[in-house]
């Protein structure tokens, strides 16, 4: 089995070194755009788009231009990534089998990360015991190596985050596929409790912009008194930046760490297909139809775009495929009204938010944990268990002396 893993260090970079970084991510993000519009009017005249040796073969046209001599001053392997990332992007789009992809957008500068990728061109000082790194264009470059990597250095991607430059190193190493666990679990994503398991645990929320929400409006209220461009207008930026950032690293951590937890003791976790996008849309409406409850409705997708359930996700995938174990996507339509005894569906069933109570069978049990045990049985389906077998493990999942309901 091919094992892909990513290592993150920070760069240690000059004045100089610095603005060139940020020179490139703009100038790798100029190229794209440029030839997405391009792209868009071929598909307006009903022509096909281009593939990358297409797009690439335009490179030392643009480079000779007078507008855009620029492009001379940044790797060529980064403009070249970035119209292999473009050629991507629109087979995805295109592609039937991936329903959920969309067409590419422009990407604005301050909305999209400044970064770039290098896929060569770069190597390590062995003599400094790989703690320096040799960019194209940008020469050697120190960085805190706070651990060592495993396997081959297929690619560099340095980007930015808050006033810091880092480097992602994307390894590949051949490794035995490891016998899987036994466990099986499912798990219940909220925003009360980030995750319900269906053994009875409760994971609570980190809700680490929650806790920080009262600082960064005191620092944005005092940003906007202030001279725009100033000395005080930047600190106050960067200070908001290194707030951001620490929000950032929290909830990364508590993710990581809740997914290590999980890989180490399941082969094989259930969690519900959400679509994060279509549930926190907007309710505002438009002027002829107004929306209705709008401010409770922006405190609701506030709390949801906090918890990072996408990024839990593919963190939880990864570490369980290190493992030989697996992640299974089941629908959740109605996975928190139905009874998973008698499966009767109905929204009298949850007479309060944290309750669930049958009214056919009289089952009652916690609403997040009641909806793992659906996720459960829905998963075991997935994976082609015998309707008898799934029977035997619901009986043992579901434990006596809950009563009756009142």
């Amino acid at each position: 089995m091919i094992l892909r893993r990513g290592y993150v260090y920070r760069l240690e970079l000059n004045a100089a070194q610095r603005s060139l970084c940020a020179r490139t991510a703009g100038w790798t993000r100029a190229v794209s755009n440029h030839l997405l519009a391009e792209q868009f009017k071929r598909l307006a005249r009903g022509e096909w788009v281009q593939r990358y040796e297409t797009m690439s073969a335009r490179l030392p046209e643009l480079k000779r231009s007078p507008y855009m001599a620029f492009l001379n001053e940044v790797p060529a392997q980064a403009l070249q990534q970035s119209l292999r990332d473009l050629d991507r992007a629109f087979q995805d789009a295109f592609d039937p089998e991936q329903p959920g992809k969309r067409m590419p957008v422009f990407k604005k500068k301050g909305k999209a990360r400044d970064s770039f990728r290098l896929p060569q061109g770069f190597r390590f000082d062995a003599a400094r015991r790989h703690r320096q790194i040799f960019l194209p264009k940008l020469g050697w470059v120190r960085f805190r190596k706070r651990r060592p990597w495993e396997g081959t250095v297929k690619n560099v991607t340095v980007y930015r985050e808050g006033r810091h430059w880092f480097m992602s190193l994307q390894t590949e190493r051949t490794v035995e596929v490891p016998e899987p666990l036994p466990g099986i679990v499912a798990g219940d994503l909220g925003v009360i409790d980030f995750l319900a398991l269906s053994d009875g645990r409760r994971i609570p929320s980190l809700n680490a912009f929650k806790r920080h929400a009262e600082r960064l409006a005191i620092l944005q209220r005092r940003l906007a008194r202030k001279v725009r461009f100033s000395s005080n207008w930047k600190k106050l930026n960067r200070a908001i930046a290194r707030l951001h950032q620490r929000i950032a690293n929290l909830r990364r951590d508590f993710i990581h760490k809740l997914a290590h937890g999980l890989a180490k003791t399941h082969g094989t976790v259930i969690l519900e297909d959400l679509r994060v996008k279509a549930m926190t849309a907007s309710a505002a409406g438009s002027v002829e139809n107004p929306g209705q409850r709008v401010a409770r409705k922006s405190g609701l997708n506030r709390s949801i775009l906090d918890q990072g359930w996408g990024l839990f996700a593919t963190v939880l995938g990864y570490k369980l495929a290190e493992r030989g174990g697996q992640l299974i996507l089941v629908d959740a339509r109605n996975s928190s009204r139905e009874c998973p005894k008698c499966h009767h569906v109905g929204p009298e069933n949850r007479p309060t938010r944290e309750r669930f109570c049958c009214v056919a069978c009289g089952w009652e049990k916690n609403a997040d944990l009641n909806a793992a045990l659906n996720l459960l049985e829905r998963g075991l389906l997935l994976l082609g268990w015998s309707p008898e077998r799934i029977d035997q493990w619901m009986r043992d999942a579901l434990t006596p002396g809950h009563g009756e309901c009142a």
